[in-house]
């Protein structure tokens, strides 16, 4: 039976994510394939990147849609919806199909936490990020002040060095 928390319980809960964060390089959200995507889930994902942790998304249970059977077929495609529409800002991150139970693919879990740690601590040239930050401007123009367009000044990237978390 998944985990489901409201009010006072949910707040500790989150506490007690912030606090594991805090100590970590990167959060490892697992998340259970039998079930929908929850808005828990994605609120958790949520505070692994306001702690600015690295994100590997474990999808658990994943032995259970292996079966032939049409209503695994089912779920499996409505999980990469779902995933596809709740989990479109994290595409970026490594996902790993795992089962807990029988220990498929747990070996492929370190590699994703090595990329996550990778990508998260790869600098970016700061000359490149302002050319990126140029073409959005002008994808998307700030309104004009006083005739003019306002421009960014500076700016730079902030390296932070990684601790490896389970949520």
């Amino acid at each position: 039976i998944p985990l489901r928390l409201v009010g006072s319980e949910m707040c500790i809960r989150d506490r007690r994510t912030s606090a594991a964060l805090e100590k970590a390089e990167v959060g490892v959200v697992v998340l259970d394939v039998s079930e929908s995507i929850s808005e828990q889930d994605v609120r958790i994902i949520d505070l692994v990147l306001e702690s600015g942790r690295a994100l590997v998304l474990a999808f658990n249970k994943w032995d259970r849609l292996n079966d032939d059977d049409l209503e695994n077929a089912d779920r499996r495609r409505y999980l990469e919806r779902e995933i596809e529409q709740d989990l479109a800002h994290v595409a970026w991150a490594p996902r790993v199909n795992i089962s807990a139970k029988t220990g498929r693919h747990l070996d492929k879990l370190v590699p994703a936490l090595e990329t996550a740690l990778t990508n998260w601590d790869r600098r970016i040239p700061t000359g490149k990020f302002n050319a990126f930050l140029a073409e959005l401007v002008a994808e998307h123009p700030h309104p004009l002040r006083g005739g003019k367009q306002p421009r960014i000044p500076v700016s730079y990237t902030h390296l932070t060095l990684p601790t490896i978390c389970s949520v």
